[in-house]
């Protein structure tokens, strides 16, 4: 051997090594990728229901009877005396009198009296000038008249 020889380091590889490729498992990747993919669809989904402000289920018929009516728990004011009464207005022997509680709705009065919420707009229609322009706003403690069925 000559002296270069020796100065040069050996790595000697086996020839089984070069032959056998290494095998990595494939499984992480695929699950990366079905986390990424089923995270997008989410995100899409959910940007859907937000833009089109409803779920993707059936769509609910619009019911103008089905409008829901909420109680402000303020005591009302009370109405000037002098007011014009309408002369659309029946005898008052026609009317029952209501007493609204905190939590009444006029779908709920109607259940009660009625047994039919839809029929709210008959209680709303015959206090109008009691509830205001705004039937979702009763207030606690208002007397309501009734309209007999």
């Amino acid at each position: 051997m000559t002296p270069d020889q020796l100065m040069e380091p050996t790595t000697a590889i086996p020839a089984v090594a070069e032959t056998q490729p290494r095998v990595r498992p494939r499984w992480p990747w695929l699950a990366l990728i079905t986390l990424i993919l089923a995270a997008i669809l989410g995100t899409a989904l959910g940007a859907g229901v937000v833009l089109r402000g409803r779920s993707f289920g059936a769509q609910l018929a619009v019911d103008a009877a089905a409008r829901p009516t909420f109680v402000i728990g303020v005591p009302p004011s009370p109405s000037p005396s002098g007011s014009p009464r309408s002369s659309a207005t029946p005898p008052a022997a026609t009317f029952d009198e209501y007493m609204v509680e905190a939590g009444d709705t006029l779908r709920f009065i109607a259940q009660q009296v009625y047994g039919d919420p839809a029929q709210w707009p008959r209680i709303y229609d015959a206090n109008r000038e009691i509830i205001g322009p705004d039937p979702d706003t009763l207030s606690a403690g208002t007397r309501l008249r009734i309209p007999r069925p």
